[in-house]
């Protein structure tokens, strides 16, 4: 929230509620990135007496609140972009597909380690929606 919210005045000299979506979005998808991390390494955390969220909720419910995380972002996001009347922006939703097939591989998934892969698509799904976003807004303005 801080970092979304927080630059905003640097650049516009304005701030608006309808920034908290942008930055829900952001946030929950940083936060899937850490918890996708800590299921990954679940089960020896478990065993050294680590006890991140992950190991309290168990595989099951991390899985669960994974899920709800992505799901939030995205949803934030949409509605971000509907009410900004960005039509343009919806470019930004193309990552959508990588969350898509992420969310089946992890929900799928029984094997911890294989999820290391999963890091770099959620990380990098990430940028690419803010990069997306950004060249929206661009070719908006360059339109207009």
């Amino acid at each position: 929230l801080v970092s979304v919210i927080g630059v905003y005045p640097l650049f516009s000299d304005t701030l608006s509620w309808i920034l908290i979506l942008p930055a829900i979005t952001i946030g929950f998808l940083s936060t899937a990135v850490l918890n996708l991390n800590n299921l990954r390494d679940r089960e020896n955390d478990e065993k050294v007496g680590k006890r991140t969220l992950v190991v309290k909720l168990g595989a099951s419910n991390a899985k669960k609140y994974h899920y709800f995380l992505i799901i939030t972002a995205f949803s934030s996001w949409i509605v971000f972009l509907i009410l900004t009347r960005n039509w343009l922006g919806f470019i930004s939703l193309i990552p959508i597909i990588l969350f898509i097939k992420h969310l089946l591989f992890v929900a799928k998934n029984t094997v911890p380690r294989e999820l290391d892969s999963q890091l770099k698509i959620v990380a990098l799904g990430t940028f690419f929606i803010s990069i997306l976003y950004v060249i929206s807004v661009s070719i908006n303005q360059w339109i207009l």
